[in-house]
């Protein structure tokens, strides 16, 4: 995409209303994730010490911290993914980046269902969001990014942009992060050791009587250097999605010219 004024306006607009959430400090944003880590334990704790697998409680949760922020709601576990969540994840699985670099390819099968599946998915997405629009607004839902956004705008607001806005907060805030703490998960169950610091650090800074918060991260030196290295070691998507260059630049040798696609 060109950063176009339009595009420009627009973002300008999505990054002013997360930073009155508190995108990045203690905030609003934070007490709705905290809020949904205790759904999570509570969840783990029914468990009674058996063993299961957390795929669909981490996907169900991650969901719903934005949903909560984005639509003033969150999903009781027991109904299971929503629909949202469920074209979310599709959209993802059929995302055929080679198609940036050589488009000829969705004349294949492969390819071409890959794509019709992704653009279904879509489709589907943006009249899940819609839907979700009308009822925040409807049930006069708790503050959230929808409401804020129609204030902002007023009441002639331009519903497919903010539709475009939606599933790019909802697309970059689910999927992504319930596969980074999945990732999480797996490396610390197998590495025992890295849990009892972990746990040891924690213990010593923040009381049991609450969970932990941003205000606490520069107290916790280990727990942040271990979410670093999970994440350095697991990128989850280093090359997916490709990006243009703003101006003319250079990569060793080699010249790039602005609005160069880079994949």
């Amino acid at each position: 995409m060109k950063t176009t004024h339009e595009w420009k306006k627009y973002h300008k607009i999505l990054l002013s209303i997360l930073k009155e959430f508190g995108f990045g400090v203690k905030s609003m944003m934070e007490s709705r994730i905290q809020t949904e880590i205790e759904f999570f334990t509570d969840y783990a704790m029914k468990q009674n010490g058996e063993s299961f697998n957390p795929r669909e409680l981490v996907h169900l949760s991650t969901a719903n911290i934005i949903m909560n922020i984005v639509f003033g709601r969150r999903r009781d576990y027991s109904l299971g993914m929503s629909e949202l969540s469920r074209q979310v994840k599709r959209g993802f699985e059929n995302l055929d980046t080679v198609l940036d670099v050589a488009p000829i390819l969705r004349f294949l099968p492969f390819h071409r269902n890959k794509l019709e599946e992704y653009v279904d998915s879509t489709n589907r997405m943006r009249n899940v969001l819609r839907n979700e629009t009308e009822k925040s607004l409807e049930d006069g839902a708790d503050d959230c990014f929808v409401r804020r956004y129609i204030e902002r705008m007023g009441p002639d607001y331009d519903s497919e942009q903010l539709e475009f806005t939606l599933r790019g907060l909802v697309g970059a805030g689910t999927d992504s992060t319930a596969n980074a703490l999945l990732w999480t998960l797996i490396i610390l169950a197998n590495n025992q050791d890295v849990q009892d610091r972990l746990r040891a650090e924690v213990d010593l800074v923040v009381p049991r009587d609450r969970l932990p918060s941003l205000n606490d991260q520069h107290k916790l030196p280990f727990v942040e250097a271990t979410i670093l290295e999970i994440l350095r070691w697991r990128t989850l998507s280093p090359l997916a999605l490709a990006h243009t260059t703003l101006s003319d630049t250079a990569v060793g040798e080699y010249f790039i010219p602005r609005e160069t696609l880079v994949n």
